[in-house]
């Protein structure tokens, strides 16, 4: 069960990303500050260093998703 909660909590916590995304394509968004994503960006790239180091595999698929997310979210604030 603990394991179930594990991979629900992760797909909470990087959906929380999605609609955000959603809106901004759309035109409706205002997008968090450069400094706040690239922050983040960063220390998820850490935190996926450790997950293969450890071989996590919840947060080696929660930290990849994540950075996809927030790259994506980089991509939207330059291009803005």
């Amino acid at each position: 069960m603990a394991g179930l909660a594990g991979w629900v909590g992760m797909i909470m916590l990087q959906g929380n990303n999605v609609p955000t995304l959603l809106a901004s394509l759309s035109g409706s968004a205002h997008l968090p500050p450069l400094s706040l994503t690239s922050l983040t960006w960063c220390g998820l790239t850490m935190y996926l260093w450790n997950a293969i180091h450890t071989r996590n595999t919840l947060y080696i698929v929660g930290n990849v998703i994540g950075l996809t997310l927030n790259s994506v979210m980089i991509g939207l604030i330059i291009s803005s």
